[in-house]
């Protein structure tokens, strides 16, 4: 399995450039201590549940006192450990763990509630430790307690008593001590008591409304939500309570979905409801009408005084995603939640066809890219936009800084390779070409799609076997054209002289291959194939045995100039088939095995130095006012360590080689390097951590592995080159400065 990418962002910065700055991790602390360590002065860092979480037992519902107003009162306050006696704790409001004293505002919920908490175990501590119909009170059942009952001060216990108003002098009492405010970690006022409810202050939502009383007064007063204020819930039932039933109205799309719910009163009338609605995401983040996603209805459908239902339309999903739904209401300023969640899955905007295998030389995807059967025109795409997203006419968006001589299979550039990965690609020319064996007839209204093209029949023992291929026409900017007269279908190449794309426009006898600007967007008809088996050539396209291309390779090692190939060395490794489009070698160059580190170049050196010193100032393709010499952007084999020490056509990797690699295999750490697997034949390789060289310091717990390609951003000087950079707790691709001394892995066709 692929190792967690702990940091990645630190370690991207790490890796390129560890040896120019020190690296320090900084934490400031609530209480504005600041805490610098240095990065390998800290071992590990971890995030842990709280082992101690505050609990606290309910009073029987039986012990709740009567004073004969709209809830009962608990005997005693809400207190961590024990409901004996009048203890208490302090706690923010809404803190539902118990135990923040921060003075930070989002953490008591929210930085701005969008409701009333009272009731809602997602913020009212006394609903989630006690459960049943405890809860804290509303601004209504304090103001009750205040206008409605008598006050008597007991000033040697520093509390209240109080009982109803009239009442005999047997009747239940509920004490209520002297609490006193929390501010951080400091306490004050403890000739006062202080106690929330669940209600914010509409005016200053940084604050929530609160009971307030000294020996000489009481009232409703407001407080901010940080302050820790003593808890005395209630038991009761809201005034509204509600049955929600949800339902997916059709079948979820690939962005977007329908959902209908019902809403029935069980206590309580639609009066009291202010808004409906739904709260929705994704497993594991917050089905929560504070914090979450939330979609509110703004018609009903009546069916009858007491039930109601909403239909939502749900868009911007993404596609092939799991979510949830739940249903909520609003009343007299509550949140009520359904108890049952709505699950769906969206689907993708591309879904992978099937196979159909014509007997030619690579089997072909069932309908075009974008659509879900064979008679649909599916989307339109630019050359070189692997997302499918983009609608720009400007070319230059498309394959940017793309300069190479073809994209197969290259998830950077080749939407099929990147949307539907396995085997899947764009089609050569050759590829297209070769449908015309396949008896091409004029097809009218498809399968009673209402579109017109072309079906081709198998041959070789594959006359069961049909494609259908639209003819979809084309787009340019906004507007399409062509659309019933014929198809266009984009290749994978490229000329990187005209910065023009191969595209194949289809009629029913013929096709006519022609070079359009990348802008245009075409329908996308993938193929299925093996790395290394692409027909180039139009001419003998269709025996299954023309020239093989790089379906993974966008760069050209030998690009322009005259290769430079000695004659196969018995110091060369073997190569390990690992299905992907280059072989790759089982050492790296100057090792006698898998494990070994082999020899050390600067990037474009191709011979072993005696001075294992890697600076700027000893470069070969440096010079002190000339700066960095250009060699190429990718490097031609009289620049390349391994065609030179290797011979035959043992060849430096490219970086679109290097990407591969990392996608398409499974890296495992054996202690000392990677066992690197394919995903699709299972063949592996090793990647010892060899060390490398960068300023004439080694770095001992990584491996740098040299690629032949300069790096494209940011990188105006010439002065850095990709490489892949190794180390126990991360692998992948970096640009680093050339003069760097790292180790080859080479790779042959």
């Amino acid at each position: 399995m692929k190792k967690s990418h702990i940091f990645t962002t630190a370690l991207l910065v790490f890796f390129s450039y560890a040896a120019q700055a020190q690296q320090k991790i900084i934490i400031h602390l609530d209480n504005d201590q600041v805490i610098e360590k240095y990065v390998w002065e800290v071992g590990d860092i971890q995030f842990k549940a709280d082992e101690d979480p505050v609990t606290s037992v309910a009073p029987a519902a039986t012990d709740a006192v009567d004073l004969g107003l709209s809830v009962k009162w608990s005997p005693v306050n809400l207190e961590a450990k024990t409901q004996a006696g009048d203890t208490f704790k302090l706690f923010g409001w809404g803190d539902i763990t118990g135990k923040n004293q921060s003075d930070k505002l989002q953490y008591f919920p929210t930085t701005h509630p969008k409701a009333n908490i009272y009731g809602d175990k997602n913020y009212d501590l006394a609903q989630l430790l006690w459960g049943d119909k405890w809860r804290l009170p509303s601004d209504k059942e304090i103001q009750e307690l205040i206008t409605q009952c008598t006050w008597v001060w007991d000033g040697e216990n520093s509390r209240f008593i109080i009982s109803k108003t009239g009442a005999d002098i047997s009747s239940p009492k509920l004490y209520l001590p002297a609490t006193g405010i929390r501010l951080k970690g400091e306490s004050s006022d403890a000739a006062f008591g202080f106690y929330w409810s669940g209600i914010y202050d509409t005016s200053d939502d940084s604050k929530a409304l609160a009971l307030q009383f000294s020996e000489t007064g009481k009232d409703l007063v407001s407080q901010p939500r940080y302050m820790g204020l003593a808890i005395r819930p209630v038991y009761g039932s809201t005034a509204v309570q509600m049955q929600f039933a949800a339902a997916m109205v059709g079948t979820p799309g690939a962005t977007g979905a329908n959902v209908s719910v019902t809403y029935t009163l069980t206590e309580g009338t639609r009066d009291q409801i202010t808004e409906y609605g739904i709260c929705y995401g994704i497993p594991g983040n917050p089905l929560d009408y504070q914090n979450g996603l939330v979609l509110k209805g703004t018609q009903m459908q009546l069916l009858s005084d007491q039930s109601f239902s909403v239909e939502y339309t749900l868009t911007a999903l993404s596609e092939s995603t799991s979510y949830e739904v739940l249903p909520y209401v609003v009343a007299d300023g509550k949140v009520i939640y359904g108890t049952e969640k709505l699950t769906f899955e969206t689907t993708s905007r591309f879904p992978v066809a099937e196979i159909v295998d014509l007997g030619l030389s690579v089997k072909w995807s069932s309908w075009n890219l974008g659509a879900t059967q064979a008679g649909d025109y599916g989307g339109y795409y630019g050359w070189g936009d692997a997302t499918g997203t983009l609608t720009t006419g400007d070319q230059t968006q498309y394959a940017t800084n793309f300069a190479g001589s073809s994209i197969y299979g290259d998830p950077h550039y080749d939407i099929a390779a990147n949307l539907w990965k396995d085997k899947w690609r764009l089609p050569t020319e050759a590829e297209i070409m070769e449908l015309y064996k396949c008896n091409p007839q004029y097809a009218l209204d498809y399968q009673g799609s209402g579109v017109d093209g072309y079906l081709f029949t198998g041959i070789n023992g594959h006359s069961n076997e049909k494609l259908f291929i639209p003819m979809a026409g084309y787009y340019q900017g906004s507007a399409s054209d062509a659309i019933g007269e014929y198809a266009c279908l984009w290749t994978g190449t490229f000329n990187s002289t005209s910065f023009e794309a191969r595209y194949v426009q289809m009629f029913r006898k013929s096709g006519d291959g022609k070079w359009g600007t990348r802008a245009l967007r075409f329908t996308v008809r993938p193929v299925y194939a093996e790395a290394g088996t692409v027909i180039d050539d139009p001419n003998t396209g269709g025996n299954g045995s023309g020239n093989t291309d790089d379906p993974g390779n966008t760069d050209d090692p030998n690009s322009g100039e005259t290769p430079v190939t000695p004659p196969v060395q018995p110091s060369a490794g073997n190569a390990v088939d690992l299905g992907l489009s280059v072989k790759w070698a089982d050492r790296n160059v100057g090792a006698s095995s898998s494990s070994g580190s082999g020899y050390y170049f600067s990037w474009g050196e191709t011979q072993q130095r005696s001075d294992l010193s890697f600076t700027v100032r000893n470069y070969p393709y440096w010079s002190e006012g000339g700066g960095y010499q250009n060699i190429g952007d990718v490097l031609s084999a009289q620049y390349d360590a391994a065609t030179q020490n290797w011979g035959g056509k043992w060849r430096m990797p490219t970086y679109s080689e290097m990407y591969e690699l990392v996608d398409w295999c499974t890296w495992e750490w054996q202690g000392n390097g990677y066992k690197v697997t394919s995903n699709i034949n299972g063949q592996s390789i090793f990647f010892p951590i060899s060390k490398y060289n960068f300023n004439g310091m080694w770095w001992e717990n990584y491996g740098l592995y040299w690629t032949s390609t300069l790096y494209d951003r940011h990188n105006e000087s010439g002065e850095d080159a990709y490489s892949m950079i190794i180390s126990e707790s991360d692998y992948g691709k970096r640009g680093q400065p050339r003069y760097t001394g790292g180790v080859i892995r080479p790779v042959c066709p």
